[in-house]
Formats: structure tokens, sequence, C-alpha cells
């Protein structure tokens, strides 16, 4: 072992017979230069704990990468397949480079049950390009296909998918081509004020049974955006009376809950013809009882001059208007109009709301002065904030 003098090895007295101190068994000679370079690098890389590492945060690329691998499906029969197409669809999904692990969620899911699938029905799975084929996807999501999605469910995943292929086999799929009558969702075109009118016009004159009902049900759609699948359960009572404006308490979609139960302002060019159907209807449905509204045009299939309708048209009817009139997104979405589809404004506004007053004045779109005290809506009931 060596010795050491009694002067620190650190020590920052540079004196003369400091400076001429030296370790022992040829120990070397501490300068004045040296101690202070010494000291100067201590002052800025003080020395770190051994013991605690520094955690560092992973990029946005690889916490996707990370999300894929560990990723796995719930248990059931997709999950039963798993270990056979784990690598097949995490390797495409990677491939396509999702932007966020949300979107990569999605891709790995609709992947997997495609895939599960395919492998459960004993065909090929180790070609992505053949299992990414229009064929291949005909095969499992295909129109005349029978699975437990719905319509819309498929038409979701189908467009996952044929997004993921693009992305990850751009040579191939960069520019897909339509698959089947589920590819694409058609939007209906809004109805001509000269056919609306037309149809109108034959409701308040025409003496046939079921006027009244089609009448209400053209009102629903134009005036308050309500579709064919909601409006058989819309009761007369549920059009009520604000202070700014009528209001329809919609009940909402039952299957899937893709349409919540909502208020929706009603347009005021047509407030007081639906509140007096309504006040007639009292607690029974507005259209009638009936699921099918092809059976309320019975009256119109004979008259040329009067367009047959459609509860989807008159919907996007509405929605048109009402964006012609100045509605926001919020106000829309409030009301039950998707906007999905529309990028950041769809996330931005999921939390958003319009306080009342100036949510029915928006929709309500008129330039006249709304009167509660009109005999129009006598019959109606008081709106109350649930």
């Amino acid at each position: 072992m060596y010795a050491t003098t009694d002067i620190s090895y650190d020590a920052t007295d540079n004196n003369a017979e400091s400076q001429l101190t030296s370790r022992t068994e040829g120990g070397g000679m501490r300068t004045p230069a040296a101690s202070s370079a010494r000291r100067r690098k201590a002052r800025k890389s003080p020395r770190k704990s051994p013991g605690k590492a520094k955690v560092v945060s992973l990029t946005p690329e690889n916490e996707v990468s990370a999300y894929i691998s560990a990723w796995s499906p719930k248990p059931g029969a997709i999950r039963e397949q798993w270990s056979v197409i784990a690598a097949t669809v995490r390797s495409v999904v990677i491939a396509s480079q999702p932007g966020s692990t949300r979107v990569a969620a999605r891709h790995l899911l609709a992947l997997a049950r495609h895939t599960a699938t395919r492998h459960m029905n004993g065909m090929s799975i180790t070609n992505t390009t053949e299992l990414l084929s229009d064929t291949a996807l005909a095969s499992t999501l295909g129109a005349q296909v029978t699975i437990d999605l719905s319509e819309n469910s498929r038409r979701t995943e189908l467009s996952f998918l044929r997004r993921l292929r693009a992305r990850a086999l751009p040579d191939e799929y960069g520019q897909p081509k339509e698959l089947t009558k589920l590819s694409r969702s058609p939007i209906a075109q809004p109805f001509p004020e000269e056919e609306l009118a037309a149809m109108l016009a034959w409701c308040r004159n025409s003496g046939h049974r079921k006027a009244s009902r089609l009448h209400a049900a053209i009102l629903l759609s134009v005036a308050c955006g309500i579709d064919g699948s909601e409006m058989p359960r819309v009761m007369g009572t549920d059009v009520l009376l604000t202070g700014e404006g009528l209001i329809l308490q919609a009940p909402g979609m039952r299957k899937g809950l893709t349409r919540p139960a909502r208020a929706i302002p009603i347009r005021g060019a047509y407030e007081k013809e639906l509140a007096l159907l309504a006040c007639a209807a009292a607690d029974q449905p507005l259209i009638g009882v009936t699921n099918d509204l092809n059976t309320l045009t019975t009256g119109t299939e004979k008259t040329q001059s009067v367009p047959k309708f459609h509860a989807g048209r008159g919907r996007v009817t509405w929605t048109r208007e009402l964006l012609i009139a100045g509605a926001t997104v919020v106000a829309l979405r409030q009301a039950g109009v998707s906007t999905r589809g529309t990028g950041p404004l769809h996330e931005l506004s999921l939390d958003l709301h319009i306080a009342m007053p100036e949510y029915v004045s928006m929709l309500r779109a008129s330039d006249t002065i709304f009167d509660p005290q009109d005999h129009a809506f006598a019959g109606l009931s008081l709106w109350s904030q649930p």
C-alpha cells in the first residue's frame, strides 16, 4: 500500500511549500494549474450517483411500436387464434407506421379480426398482399357475408383495413379500388325547394288518411333532423316549449347508442305546423304506429307531381339548411350530427357544449322573433333542464 503525506490530494493551498510536496514512492507532483483545472471540472460536471439511472421517455415512434408489440386482443375467438396470427398482424401494422396508439389500436383489432376469420376458415394468411386483397376483404366483410357486426361497423372496419393496406403496401394498394357496396356510404341528396314544397302542399291539402302522419314525418326530418330509424319512437309529447323556441326531446338510437337522447331545436319555419301535429298526437307516436316509412307514402305514389319522401334526404336537407344559416360544428354535433371524419374539428369539439338559449336560437334559424304565447303552442308542455 502506498503511503501519502498529510496533504490532501485535493489540496488547494498552492504556496511554495505545498508545491514541493509530493507523494512518496514516486507519486506525481500537483501543480497549481492542475488543481485549478480539477476544481473547474468539478464545478461543471458534478458527480452523479451511479445507483440512479436517468429515465428517458420514449419518442412517439417508439411508444407506438412498443404498444403494437404488447397489444393482444380480448378473450374470445380472435384471442384463440392470436398465437398463430400475431406476427403477421403486428408486422403489417408496424409497416403502416400509425401516428398514434389510438390509430394503431383500431388497425390492430380490425386486422386481427379479419386475419383470425380467414385462418379459422382455412384460408391463407402468410402472403400479406393476398391477405389484404379485395377478394380477401370481401370474404370476411363483404355485403354477402353473415357476421356479428352491424353494417355500419363493417363499413368502419373495412375503411380501417383499406387505409392500413394503402400505407403498408403502397405499391400494391396506394390507390385502393372500391370494394363491394360497403366500401362507401353515399350521402343522400337534399330535397330541392320545389320538391319539398310539393310534398308539404299535398299533406296540407289532402284528405288521405295517412296525410297527417306523412306530414309529421316530413317535418320531423326537415325541421329537426330525425331519420327513419329514430322517428317511430317520437311522441307528440316530445315537442316542448322554451322561451327561445320549440325543441324536440329526441329519444336517441337504441341500437348501439350511435345517437344519444338529446334536445333538438325545431326550425322556426316549421315550428307552428309541427306543434299542432304534436298536440293532436299527444302521447302517441307522431307518425303513427309503424316502423316502415314506406307505408306512409302510398297516398303520393299515384301523384306524379309529388316526389317520394325519404327521411334520410330530409335529414340532409335540415343539416344543409343549418349550415347555410351559420350553425357551428359544436351546435350540429350537439343536435346529433356526426362530426367524425372532420379531422381536428371532431376531436376539439367533443367536450364543448352551447348554452341552451344560444343553442335554440342558432338552430331555430329564423329571422322572426319567437312568441311563446302564440295559440299554436298552447297545448305544449314546458321544457325543463334535465
